[in-house]
């Protein structure tokens, strides 16, 4: 696990700027997977083939978060495309940027 008391003890996120503890990162990237995996990937997480993001600003526990996503492309092998990014609704600002994803399309059953 991630021991780094910015996430634990609001004295030491005090002292680094953030005015208190700031979530993990990985659970922002969490969310924003989850998120594009509900709108495109039917909620399957073995149809999420690639997932990448650069952090850009951190979140505290209880903000809220809303990510936007953008069908980039459509491939012969039915994987699509994906371009997203996540803002901290409460900060007004971006969290995650220039997110991407590759995410496979359910095959029918018949």
């Amino acid at each position: 696990g991630d021991y780094n008391p910015l996430h634990i003890d609001p004295s030491i996120g005090k002292k680094a700027g953030f005015g208190g503890v700031i979530l993990h990162g990985l659970s922002t990237y969490g969310f924003a997977a989850r998120a594009v995996l509900k709108v495109v990937g039917g909620n399957d997480a073995t149809a999420l083939k690639a997932f990448g993001a650069r952090f850009t600003s951190p979140v505290k526990p209880g903000d809220t978060i809303q990510t936007s996503i953008w069908k980039v492309a459509s491939h012969p092998d039915g994987v699509l495309e994906i371009a997203f990014n996540t803002k901290n609704i409460t900060s007004g600002k971006m969290c995650l940027g220039g997110g991407f994803a590759y995410v496979a399309l359910a095959k029918a059953k018949l």
